[in-house]
């Protein structure tokens, strides 16, 4: 089968999720249930009301590793940020014009 079986826990969103971490969910509150979908397929459903949670996922497949980020492109843009933020700075500093401070009345 490719689907989990029916599990009784709490927070089965978190479930859901620890297995498909790109899923959006998509709310019923009229069925009191919770579809998780990637793709426009449905990877993951959660029942929940005035009882315990239910939840089941779908599994992935064979060979799958959660994919990494790609590390040097965030450090390279947080680089990128923090020179233009200290560039910013030492312009207002030369200029004697510091950043737009709100007085806090009118």
């Amino acid at each position: 089968m490719n689907w989990t079986a029916w599990q009784r826990q709490t927070m089965g969103n978190w479930q859901v999720l620890a297995l498909w971490p790109d899923a959006k969910p998509l709310h019923h509150l009229k069925r009191n249930a919770t579809d998780f979908m990637v793709d426009g397929e449905i990877v993951g459903q959660v029942r929940w009301g005035v009882l315990e949670d239910w939840w089941r996922a779908k599994r992935r497949p064979a060979g799958w590793t959660r994919p990494e980020p790609d590390y040097d492109r965030l450090i390279a843009e947080g680089k990128a940020w923090i020179a233009a933020r200290r560039a910013e700075r030492a312009r207002q500093r030369a200029t004697g014009i510091g950043p737009v401070q709100d007085s806090g009345g009118a």
